[in-house]
């Protein structure tokens, strides 16, 4: 269930996961020239994540924070990739010219490169995101358009979901 908690657990493991790829990437340059660093951390985070939320609060809150800072890690690290690259020093842009090329132009064309090689993170982030929403529709299962108002106003009501009225 999509707790507030479950979503700030979430939202924070997101942003600790794309804090550790920049603190990686800033002090260690060039920037990583592939994805294999984010997707690394993003996994170890996910799991981490879901495992202690698992542990602590139940499977449905484990998933629905693990999914969260999937999502928000993975589009954190492209959108950090995307100003690095083009506002960072040039020791932070990795070489991904051939060497023929002048180093000015080396460093040109790299910085024009690198974003696209990130752009697998919004596939990553879709897919993670069409997780979460599979994982979400069994609460709204047996729900017809109308029930779904219905449902919210009993919830309001304090009527406890999944319990007949006696």
């Amino acid at each position: 269930m999509a707790t507030p908690r479950a979503l700030v657990v979430g939202l924070g493991g997101g942003a600790a996961i794309a804090g550790s790829w920049a603190a990686i990437a800033l002090l260690w340059p060039p920037i990583p020239p592939h994805i294999g660093l984010a997707v690394i951390l993003l996994g170890a985070g996910v799991a981490g994540i879901g495992i202690a939320m698992e542990r602590r609060r139940g499977a449905a809150a484990a998933w629905c924070a693990a999914t969260t800072a999937g999502t928000t890690g993975a589009l954190l690290v492209l959108n950090l990739v995307m100003p690095l690259s083009a506002f960072g020093a040039d020791r932070l842009i990795p070489q991904l010219m051939p060497p023929a090329l002048p180093p000015a132009v080396q460093i040109a064309e790299s910085r024009i490169e690198l974003p696209d090689r990130y752009l697998w993170l919004l596939l990553l982030a879709w897919f993670v995101a069409l997780a979460q929403w599979v994982a979400a529709r069994p609460a709204f299962d047996g729900l017809e358009p109308d029930g779904l108002a219905q449902q919210q106003d009993r919830n309001a009501a304090g009527v406890i979901v999944g319990v007949e009225d006696q």
